[in-house]
């Protein structure tokens, strides 16, 4: 299935260094659900970090808590729902829950490591209109 987003090249350098990122984070704390590689990933998935980068660009002052709900409902518009372990095909995850302050600490690090590489990468690229 291809991705919906339609993504533009920037938008595709800036989610695939920010799911760089998250990566590496995981791999650090041996995470039990390691994130595959971006170029593996379902165009669900490819999706999913691209409506985050474009959230994140078009609201400057957007909030950790803010990019989460986002990304709450963006898996939970693609069918994702709240289970107690990562399950990628029955498409649930465990930190669709109710309230952000109830995801451990660790799981939000990565809603603020997200928002600060797209912030960063989107910074060396520089203006909307300079090429990659």
């Amino acid at each position: 299935m291809p991705m919906k987003t339609n993504p533009t090249k920037r938008e595709l350098v800036i989610a695939a260094a920010a799911h760089a990122v998250i990566k590496a984070y995981n791999l650090s704390r041996a995470e039990v659900w390691p994130q595959p590689p971006w170029e593996t990933l379902d165009d669900d998935l490819k999706d999913s970090g691209i409506i985050g980068v474009r959230h994140a660009l078009a609201n400057p002052g957007v909030s950790h808590r803010e990019m989460w709900e986002k990304w709450k409902a963006t898996r939970m518009a693609q069918g994702w729902t709240y289970g107690p372990t990562l399950n990628r095909h029955g498409k649930e995850h465990p930190n669709l829950v109710d309230e952000y302050t109830r995801l451990p600490v660790e799981e939000r690090r990565k809603d603020e490591l997200f928002l600060e590489t797209v912030r960063l990468i989107n910074d060396i690229i520089g203006p909307q209109g300079a090429p990659i």
